[in-house]
């Protein structure tokens, strides 16, 4: 995997919600039908500054191989991505990896996978849009 000029580091945690792994809200994606957007935390300094941000109890697990390779199963040739070290749940811009391209670090142990997307906050509608990343 080449890594750009934009990577980030690898997420390793996710956060649950009454059993299931924290997601933004996202506005429409127009062009894909299906697409599933959850957070990860390349560590915990970055869990913990979420939470501290978000009105609800979370729970941290990690992010194993194994939900990596249901989910792309799942949601197919869909949009899967993970929002990295967001600072909470209405953070103003939040650099994401594919599924994919973080299943691929967990399995060759890199520390960084390329930002290949944005995720900017509309406060107006309190929503996510999820933008390709000009790298």
């Amino acid at each position: 995997m080449t890594i750009s000029a934009d990577a980030i580091s690898t997420p390793r945690y996710i956060l649950h919600f009454e059993r299931k792994p924290l997601a933004p809200v996202v506005s429409k994606l127009l062009s894909i039908q299906d697409y599933h957007v959850i957070y990860g935390f390349s560590d915990k300094i970055h869990f913990d500054k979420f939470i501290a941000n978000y009105p609800m109890p979370l729970t941290p697990y990690p992010l194993v191989k194994i939900h990596l390779k249901n989910v792309n199963e799942s949601v197919g040739n869909g949009l899967n991505l993970i929002a990295i070290n967001a600072t909470g749940p209405e953070a103003v811009e939040v650099l994401a990896a594919t599924n994919l391209e973080v299943l691929e670090a967990h399995i060759h142990h890199h520390d960084q996978v390329p930002a290949s997307y944005r995720l900017k906050f509309d406060s107006e509608t309190q929503a996510y849009h999820v933008e390709e990343s000009l790298v």
